[in-house]
């Protein structure tokens, strides 16, 4: 088992993951590489030798903080935030240090939250260091840093190189692991697109394979009921009771209804969504056709509920089925012309609200609970609704239903 590998990432994306992964790996590193400066300073028991200390503290506490939540913004903050204050430390109050090794660390602390976070926090962080770079300058003790400066030997010009070459190093490393993150993550996103559209192009084939299928399902069970409905009529010939081949053109018309949903679906490109006012409206101009009234029938279709799904249509569709024929046989008996109104709006969420209007004058039903009077109840208890009728200034059915009861 690999100590070094990286815990489990909590993301999904590939960019993520590998500016986690990076984050882990730069921060092992830099564990060993304050490990040696710690013990470099130490041997040489110089000013450094807390700055030391910190630094390698804070490349320990990335590393759990890492390991806790498995993601890598928290550990950037808070790298942003410690190596400023190290930062600042060091210009402030260890004169034996070379600003120019410190200002080189800015840079490596900037590069790397402004590779994690953002170009806000990278060129942010930058910004603070500059400025305490300003303060410290500002309020330089020069005699006392002059006199730092004169009174250096070998070994502090060494220490000085090795800290250089030491965050130089870290600069490098840093550029040379973002480099190959990104390059990571673009060529695995870049693999994952391309497995994704393969994905797609078999769901997309098998779709339409499905979609032709269910089309001729349709097509077939159209071509079914219209065979139904041919029976029906050479059976209607043989009758001769006039009230039976009523009752048998209403069973025809019902059929005939349904017969108008599959050829609706087959004909869609969506077969999850049939358009209701077009159905409305055919289903309606195919009724006043069948019926032949020798009188001219305003129609007026409005639907606000621009899809419905065939699960409900059915239902649906029974229902006008009767209201419109009921109409046709009742209600222009004595009148020039005559008038049909459908209205469906959606008054508030959640809520359907269907309004069928006629101008006509009913002639007296002679018997009360008749079938189509029964089926409308049946079909509107189906789809969870209920109605009136009103019957003044012609006859008025306002239907009400769950919006979720039609999707």
């Amino acid at each position: 088992m690999n100590l070094f590998a990286p815990p489990l990432s909590k993301y999904k994306d590939h960019f993520n993951r590998e500016k986690f992964a990076f984050t882990w790996t730069v921060f092992i590193t830099l564990v060993f590489v304050f490990s040696g400066l710690l013990i470099w300073h130490t041997i040489r028991m110089d000013e450094n030798i807390p700055v030391a200390i910190w630094a390698l503290t804070t490349a320990l506490a990335c590393l759990l903080i890492l390991k806790i939540t498995g993601k890598y913004k928290a550990a950037a903050v808070f790298v942003g935030i410690a190596g400023t204050l190290i930062n600042q430390y060091d210009l402030f109050f260890v004169m034996t240090s070379s600003r120019l090794v410190t200002m080189f660390w800015i840079t490596a602390v900037a590069l790397y939250v402004f590779y994690l976070l953002g170009a806000k926090w990278g060129i942010g962080t930058f910004a603070v260091n500059i400025f305490g770079v300003a303060l410290s300058t500002y309020f330089m003790d020069t005699d006392r840093l002059a006199e730092v400066i004169s009174d250096r030997n070998l070994s502090d010009t060494i220490s000085i190189m090795v800290n250089l070459l030491t965050v130089l190093f870290v600069i490098s490393y840093l550029m040379n692991k973002i480099i190959q993150a990104a390059t990571k993550a673009e060529r695995l996103s870049i693999q994952a697109q391309q497995e994704l559209r393969k994905q797609y192009t078999v769901v997309k084939t098998q779709n339409k394979e499905k979609t032709v299928m269910l089309k001729e399902i349709h097509h077939r069970v159209k071509n079914n009921l219209q065979v139904i409905t041919s029976l029906l009529r050479l059976q209607q010939k043989e009758i001769k009771d006039p009230k039976v081949i009523e009752h048998f053109d209403d069973a025809i018309q019902r059929v005939l209804s349904m017969a108008l949903i599959h050829e609706r679906m087959y004909q869609s490109k969506d077969l999850s969504k049939i358009d209701l006012e077009e159905y409305l409206r055919t289903l309606s101009q195919e009724l006043i056709d069948s019926y032949n009234i020798q009188k001219p029938i305003e129609l007026n279709v409005r639907c606000e509920l621009e899809y419905i799904q065939p699960k409900s249509l059915v239902s649906f569709a029974l229902m006008f089925n009767e209201l419109i024929s009921n109409t046709l046989k009742h209600a222009f008996t004595d009148e020039d012309k005559g008038e049909i109104s459908i209205e469906i709006t959606h008054p508030k969420k959640g809520m359907i609200e269907c309004i069928y209007r006629d101008s006509g004058t009913w002639k007296p039903i002679k018997r009360e609970g008749s079938f189509g009077t029964e089926l409308i109840e049946v079909l509107c208890e189906e789809l969870d609704g209920e109605y009136e009728r009103i019957i003044k200034n012609g006859t008025t059915y306002k239907f009400k239903f769950e919006y979720s009861n039609l999707e």
